[in-house]
């Protein structure tokens, strides 16, 4: 961000627009369609569409960067969604799609839906406190408030999402035990899990930049990581046991 930390409502607004893909991932909507194609048709098809539009998109980055006419139509359509230095660089829909593929892909489901929630939650939080409130700031431009106000909100829509899978214990589940109340009890390891996910996410976004270190990038993909890796040891499961299978993902049965 800029050292003013500009906040493009607009922007974010259209990035909730990202939430379809957990939704959809989580509620398994293409299985009541009950293709049987692959072991779990949900994740394999999102992981296709989401590489195809990953493919799709680096065709748009490549034509507009070689072509000012299609440079031209596609500043004309997306200009007020853009950040500044997006008119001349790769715009940051492309690295969150390929983010949401190897997120979907691989890890488990409660953990990619919060790492979705981490970002597009955690990093409109930033931007807005950074904007309003931020007075300490680091060489970036970004705020010691913005990335505070980053980490709880990640925080708090990590419990939300983890009370309502406490309150739904018929939906199908991948990670282990990773349900935050049960019989009245509360479940430490899953508090412990949201909240290295929530600090992680934060400081990522704290050192994101363009590049192969974009938000879009990095949030979701290495605060999942952490929350998976911690999930694998705070449960002694082997890594096997907690990422997806690339052959289940891949091959139809």
């Amino acid at each position: 961000m800029s050292n003013k930390e500009h906040f493009n409502l607009k922007r974010k607004i259209f990035h909730l627009i990202g939430l379809i893909i957990p939704v959809i991932f989580f509620f398994d909507i293409p299985m009541l369609f009950n293709l049987n194609i692959f072991k779990n048709d949900t994740r394999s098809f999102l992981f296709y569409i989401l590489i195809f539009l990953t493919l799709f998109m680096l065709f748009i980055e490549f034509m507009r960067f070689q072509f000012s006419s299609w440079q031209k139509i596609f500043l004309k359509i997306t200009a007020p969604l853009l950040k500044k230095d997006e008119t001349d660089k790769v715009h940051g829909s492309l690295p969150f799609i390929a983010s949401s593929a190897l997120i979907v892909g691989f890890l488990p489901k409660e953990i990619a839906v919060l790492s979705f929630l981490f970002l597009l939650a955690g990093d409109p939080a930033a931007a807005y406190a950074g904007s309003r409130f931020g007075t300490i700031r680091f060489k970036n431009g970004k705020s010691i408030q913005g990335t505070a106000a980053a980490a709880i909100v990640c925080f708090v829509s990590g419990l939300i999402f983890l009370l309502f899978l406490s309150m739904n214990n018929n939906l199908n589940k991948e990670a282990y035990n990773l349900y935050l109340i049960k019989q009245g009890i509360i479940n430490y390891k899953a508090f412990i899990v949201i909240l290295t996910g929530a600090i992680s996410a934060a400081l990522l976004e704290l050192i994101s930049r363009r590049g192969f270190l974009d938000d879009n990038l990095i949030v979701p993909i290495g605060s999942g990581l952490f929350m998976t890796l911690l999930t694998a040891f705070l449960y002694n499961k082997s890594f096997s046991q907690i990422f997806y299978s690339i052959f289940d993902l891949l091959i139809p049965f």
